[in-house]
């Protein structure tokens, strides 16, 4: 975690893994950039079939199997990912043409789509990072093994770019998510969710913090420039446990960069599906 600033402030979980990257800067002398290799989540090879979305040259009624015969809107393209059950003979990629995708054009809410590893849900950016851009924010639950990859999300001011719940292997890879001259609260909320990774992301502009988890387990946060905070750059909250944050550049934060074990209560807590047990006890 390479530091732009001197952090006023660093509380540890002993269940998190920065101290690891944290500890040998301040040992180091003299003082020198830290070298840090991120480990990145492997995709591997997976089945898809890909749904091309194309916000000018659209239709809604095309077959949206190729670029040339794209659908117009997210909603549309999100639609045609079955729903309920876990996926069992192709995932599916959403691939997003270059352009501006409007508030009428994106799901309000995205909920129960059930990849496996081999089957997973990607939305990605078709024509590199950044030449998507969503121009309203995503809210995601109860999906697994999805992927956000290739695109921008710059909601209106005041919304959070991306949040999750019960959520399970699920990544956000080269994405730049923005919430407005710090109108919103947070710009990335994550919530009840296992196995999350954030790679080589810039996340920005909020009034309380960019990056927020809480009750997330076994996730990584690696590679990132997060910055520009009325509070802090990022906290894991009560509940988050098994995280390694490695490799990430905080700044422009007006209390501190990073905390951990905060804002936490039982009445957040939920059992996750994986770990669930009963005792008669």
């Amino acid at each position: 975690m390479s530091l732009r600033r001197a952090l006023p402030g660093l509380s540890l979980c002993v269940m998190l893994t920065v101290a690891a990257t944290f500890m040998p800067m301040l040992a180091s002398a003299p003082a020198r950039a830290q070298s840090v290799e991120p480990r990145y989540y492997d995709i591997g090879t997976p089945t898809l079939r890909d749904i091309w979305v194309d916000p000018a040259r659209g239709s809604d009624s095309a077959t949206g199997d190729t670029r040339a015969h794209a659908l117009r809107t997210i909603i549309e393209a999100w639609n045609r990912v079955p729903s309920g059950a876990t996926l069992s003979s192709t995932g599916y990629r959403i691939l997003l043409a270059a352009g501006t995708y409007t508030s009428d054009s994106i799901p309000g809410w995205q909920e129960g789509r059930h990849g496996t590893r081999q089957f997973p849900v990607i939305i990605q950016g078709a024509d590199g990072p950044g030449a998507a851009l969503l121009a309203s924010g995503l809210n995601i639950c109860d999906c697994t093994y999805m992927y956000l990859i290739d695109f921008d999300i710059v909601p209106n001011p005041g919304a959070e770019a991306l949040h999750n719940e019960r959520c399970y292997n699920f990544l956000v890879r080269r994405m730049t998510m923005n919430g407005g001259h710090r109108a919103a609260q947070e710009t990335l909320k994550v919530n009840q969710c296992q196995h999350y990774y954030i790679e080589d992301c810039d996340i920005s502009s909020s009034w309380n913090v960019p990056v927020d988890f809480m009750c997330v387990q076994y996730a990584h946060v690696v590679g990132n420039r997060i910055h520009d905070a009325g509070d802090w750059c990022m906290y894991f909250k009560g509940g988050s446990a098994y995280i390694t944050a490695e490799g990430n550049e905080l700044y422009d934060a007006d209390n501190g960069g990073f905390s951990a074990g905060d804002g936490s209560g039982f009445e957040f807590m939920l059992a996750s599906p994986t770990t669930l047990t009963t005792s008669s006890s």
